[in-house]
């Protein structure tokens, strides 16, 4: 353990003297902190510095996003392509996000990330260096909890903005658009011996017409720990959230990020008297902003064909429901330890799930995908 600890911390100082290198930014050494807790972060470490520029007296509190270094983990999780696409997205994509939004003259900027500073593309040195936006009064969102109401309207309508500057993009900057959509392949749900590519192949997912016609940048892991949220003061109620970790994203239909959300981090009861109200209320954070963005959101997107993609994908949402909620019930410490690791042992470890409120759970959203009328394939 000693020996993999200190490899760890080899890469890396690696990382920051590169950093050093190609940018202004200088890291203090004596400062580096693991935040990672166990059970969190299956693709990546995370670590605290402080730091500075050199050309000024500016604090920067930063975290260095660092992909697995044992190579059974990377193999299992295809660690180097996520982070590949992770990294593309902060040097590309939110670029673009923030571009289109002044070429349309946007007088607030809608920014729902993490500054980004540095990012490493060197094998077995995968990093991304951003933003520690707990320094801003950032929480991340409790994966062991069920989303509240108000939680859930804010993340549905972070949504509708998120994938409103897609559209504009393919609306009014279309070769950008389809060079985004080059690079952004399916890496994920297509990739054994994660999820069933027989249900893939019959509910549709498969059919890349859908995605060009109606497809958006998704954020492609919408669970409830890839937000942050800030709160005002003495209030549980969400002001504000930030994104992160889209290391699976890809262009594809809204419907997608919509499924994960809903059946991954809602329960029963939040569905049951939510649910349509949910849905509507990304539709309009949608169609609002794209009429700031010059669009017609009901040549670009209309209700009814999001709605018919919400049944179609519906079951590739129950199959990463079963999947990931049964993770969030693990225990911390059952969580792999990143070292000595076995194929077979990582998949026992995230195929097992003995709590009876992760049956309660699928059940519970199998009934709801009845009511709803979505197809089962």
């Amino acid at each position: 353990m000693a020996n993999s600890v200190s490899e760890e911390m080899q890469r890396i100082k690696n990382i920051i003297s590169r950093m050093r290198t190609e940018t202004d930014i200088k890291v203090n050494e004596e400062l580096i902190d693991s935040v990672t807790k166990p059970g969190e972060n299956w693709v990546g470490e995370i670590y605290s510095v402080k730091a500075s520029r050199y050309q000024s007296s500016e604090n920067l509190f930063l975290v260095i996003k660092i992909a697995p270094y044992d190579l059974t983990y990377r193999k299992m999780f295809n660690a180097a392509s996520l982070f590949q696409r992770e990294i593309y997205y902060y040097d590309k994509i939110i670029p673009e996000c923030i571009a289109i939004q002044r070429e349309r003259r946007i007088a607030k900027i809608f920014h729902p990330f993490p500054r980004h500073y540095f990012s490493s593309k060197k094998d077995l040195e995968e990093a991304i260096v951003m933003d520690d936006m707990r320094q801003k009064s950032f929480i991340v969102g409790n994966h062991r909890q069920i989303v509240d109401y108000e939680t859930a309207l804010l993340v549905m309508k972070t949504l509708g903005k998120f994938n409103a500057l897609s559209f504009a993009i393919k609306e009014h900057n279309p070769d950008v658009f389809e060079e985004i959509r080059l690079n952004c392949e399916d890496n994920f749900l297509t990739s054994p011996p994660f999820l069933s590519t027989q249900i893939i192949s019959t509910c549709g997912y498969g059919n890349e017409q859908i995605h060009v016609d109606h497809g958006v940048v998704t954020h492609g892991d919408p669970q409830i720990r890839n937000f942050l949220f800030k709160y005002n003061t003495a209030s549980t109620i969400p002001k504000e959230c930030c994104m992160i970790d889209m290391q699976i994203g890809r262009i594809g239909s809204p419907a997608l990020d919509i499924l994960f959300f809903m059946f991954v981090t809602t329960d029963k009861g939040l569905r049951r008297s939510h649910y349509k109200h949910l849905i509507e209320e990304y539709y309009s954070s949608l169609s609002t902003f794209l009429r700031e963005l010059g669009c017609e959101p009901d040549t670009l997107l209309p209700f009814g064909v999001l709605q018919s993609h919400l049944r179609m994908f519906a079951p590739i949402g129950l199959m990463l429901a079963i999947w990931i909620v049964g993770l969030n019930f693990k225990n911390p410490e059952d969580a792999p330890q990143k070292d000595n690791l076995t194929e077979e042992s990582l998949t026992n470890n995230f195929s097992t799930v003995n709590d009876e409120r992760h049956f309660t759970r699928i059940k519970d959203l199998v009934v709801d995908m009845l009511d709803y009328g979505y197809e089962f394939c």
